[in-house]
């Protein structure tokens, strides 16, 4: 086991771990702050399930994918691996900042963020180029 630990690319998992998880959740608390400061509280009650859509859509498929297929990408040995360890720690960090309110949801959005890992994953070995 030590052996994989020591073939992991640990500057391809922070790379994928900012580029779809840390990033993309600080822009959106800078964008918000902004447009609250600017139009009011009033704006954001009107589209709930507008936002809620797409941070599901963000955070349920497309970080995981793309967090899962950037490492897979970026690793040169044990891309799976990368993408499991990522997404494992992309998934934790979204669990450490929702409510107690959708606890029943956890165990479904952990394999749905596995498996989009893994598909990011898979997407990389097909992408990848060949050597005779």
């Amino acid at each position: 086991m030590s052996d994989y630990w020591r073939q992991i690319n640990w500057k391809a998992l922070f790379i994928a771990f900012f580029a779809f998880y840390a990033l993309p959740s600080l822009c959106s608390i800078a964008i918000a702050s902004w447009m609250l400061s600017t139009v009011g509280p009033g704006s954001f009650e009107n589209g709930p399930f507008f936002t809620l859509a797409v941070g599901l859509f963000w955070w349920w498929l497309v970080a995981p994918v793309g967090a899962g297929y950037l490492a897979a990408r970026l690793a040169s040995r044990l891309p799976l691996m990368h993408a499991l360890i990522v997404v494992l720690v992309g998934y934790l960090f979204q669990v450490a900042r929702i409510t107690d309110a959708v606890w029943w949801l956890l165990p479904a959005w952990a394999l749905i963020s596995l498996a989009g890992g893994f598909f990011g994953a898979f997407l990389w070995q097909l992408h990848r180029p060949r050597q005779p």
